[in-house]
Parts: structure tokens; C-alpha cells; sequence
């Protein structure tokens, strides 16, 4: 992407807030920019990237504990006009950012105490301009006020739900409309589970680690582009996922694009699994 009228700002050192962010990015053709929460400053190769964007608009994602006012100040000083779209916790601030995409009759559910689930599906969800609503991890865990409110809201029909009753509860299952629950055994064979149930184009895939955040958040929207899925991966040699070698070989993929550098997604590995 040369140019941008609009940043998306996400806190790139803790995953909840940004978690729900890909499908508006898409639909504001927005890039999601990452500045650290540990520092209060907006990082000094955001501010770059943002000024060669030409950017004129910010959306920042999440509250000041996310992402300080002090960074809010420097975009304004940027000449930015800023957006701050958050609520008291990650489950509001969801609920809110499905409000800021607009109309649909359909959701993802996905849990708000881990990310690999939400990441997976954060590609496909942006393109068709699905909503991300999270729901609090836990086999006994009920469906949120705030998911609730906007399913209802927005007359949501049908919901597609990411994990298993571990991670989106049959309790909070059972109170959506017309779930459809996408799961494997991990969170590696989540992403498998994805791609093949959606029926996702499998001519090329980006590839992410499953242990962060960052770099998938970032590409899922560059992915959603180019109708594309992202496949998550472990980063120990010999552990590979069944489910992702069997994907690679059923479909006989032989193009990846690679997220992250050798310390998230291991050469090694990523060699061993084209390989086969």
C-alpha cells in the first residue's frame, strides 16, 4: 500500500483490543499500524510509515492502557484527525468496532482470552465485512451483554463460532443465532479447519506464527486483499500439525507468504512443511 487516507493504531504489545480490527481496516482500505504499549509514545517507524501513507485520518483502536493519549496528542499534532473507538474492556471495545463497520446479518464469535482462533479467521471476516465479537474464554462461560446487544442490534441471523467449548462455551453457543462452530484440535488445526470449511482459495497462503499476534494482525487485512487465507504454524522443528501438512498436500500449495522474520515463523520448520 503507497497511499492512505485512513491508519488503523493498535497496541502492538497486547492483543485484545485489536483483535476485532481487521474488518474495519478492510472496509476503510486502512493499513492496522502498531505502537507499543510499554511505551507511551507513538513508535518513531509508525510516525514514519504514517507520514509516507499520507495519511489524514487515525482510528485508534482500544483505551488509553492500550494506547496512551499521549500517542492521540502526537497524531493530532501530525495533523491527523483521530478517532478513538473503545470501550471499558475488550468485549465492549468489539462490540463497538462491529458498530463502526455497519450492516450485516452475520458475526464471527471468537474468545477474548486468546488470539490464534480470531486471527485465523480475521482475513475472511474482513473481506465479506463480517464482524468480530469476542466472548470470554471458558467452558462455562456465557455470551457477553455487549455480543449480545449488537447480535440483536443488528439483527445478526447467523454466526459463525471459532474454537471449541473450551474456548467459545456451549452455554454462549447456544445463545447465538444459527451457530455454525469451525474447530480443531489446536489452534494450528483451527486454521486448517478454517480454510477447508469456508472453502477458502488455497492457491497461496500467508503464514504466521500461532504463538503472537503481531504479524498476523498486521497482514490479515493485506490477506483479505488478496483473497487470501492465513495458515498458522509452530515454530519447533519435528512438531509440525498433521492437519497443516495434510492442507499443503491435499491442495498441493506451493506458494507461501511468510509474516514475520526467522524468529516467528522458523525457516527450518516453514522449509519441512513445503517440503512434504
Amino acid at each position: 500500500m503507497d497511499k492512505a487516507e485512513t491508519v488503523i493504531i493498535a497496541n502492538g504489545s497486547n492483543f485484545p483490543d485489536a483483535l476485532s480490527g481487521a474488518p474495519l481496516a478492510y472496509k476503510l482500505n486502512a493499513p492496522i499500524l502498531l505502537t507499543s504499549g510499554k511505551d507511551s509514545k507513538l513508535t518513531e517507524s509508525t510516525k514514519i510509515r504514517i507520514k509516507e501513507l499520507g495519511a489524514r485520518k487515525a482510528i485508534i483502536l482500544g483505551g488509553e492502557s492500550a494506547v496512551s493519549s499521549e500517542v492521540q496528542t502526537t497524531l493530532k499534532n501530525m495533523n491527523l484527525t483521530v478517532k478513538r473507538v473503545a470501550g471499558k474492556d475488550r468485549y465492549e471495545t468489539a462490540s463497538l468496532i462491529a458498530t463502526e463497520l455497519g450492516g450485516t446479518f452475520k458475526a464471527v464469535i471468537a474468545s477474548g482470552s486468546n488470539f490464534p482462533d480470531a486471527l485465523a479467521i480475521a482475513p475472511y471476516a474482513a473481506r465479506n465485512g463480517i464482524p468480530i465479537l469476542l466472548t470470554k474464554g471458558g467452558e462455562t462461560e456465557p455470551l457477553n451483554s455487549y455480543a449480545s446487544n449488537v447480535i440483536k442490534s443488528k439483527k445478526i441471523t447467523s454466526t459463525i463460532v471459532v474454537g471449541d467449548m473450551k474456548v467459545v462455551s456451549k452455554k454462549a453457543y447456544d445463545a447465538l443465532p444459527k451457530p455454525d462452530r469451525i474447530a480443531g484440535k489446536d489452534r494450528y488445526a483451527t486454521s486448517v479447519a478454517i480454510i477447508e470449511e469456508l472453502n477458502l482459495p488455497t492457491d497461496m497462503l500467508y503464514v504466521a506464527t500461532g504463538k503472537g499476534f503481531a504479524d498476523a494482525l498486521t497482514g490479515s487485512v493485506l490477506a483479505a486483499k488478496e483473497n487470501a487465507a492465513i495458515l498458522l504454524i509452530g515454530n519447533i522443528q519435528n512438531q509440525e500439525s498433521v492437519e497443516t501438512t495434510n492442507l499443503i498436500a491435499k491442495h498441493n500449495i506451493d506458494t507461501f507468504y511468510v509474516l514475520g522474520g526467522d524468529s516467528a515463523v522458523n525457516n527450518d520448520v516453514l522449509s519441512r512443511l513445503i517440503l512434504k
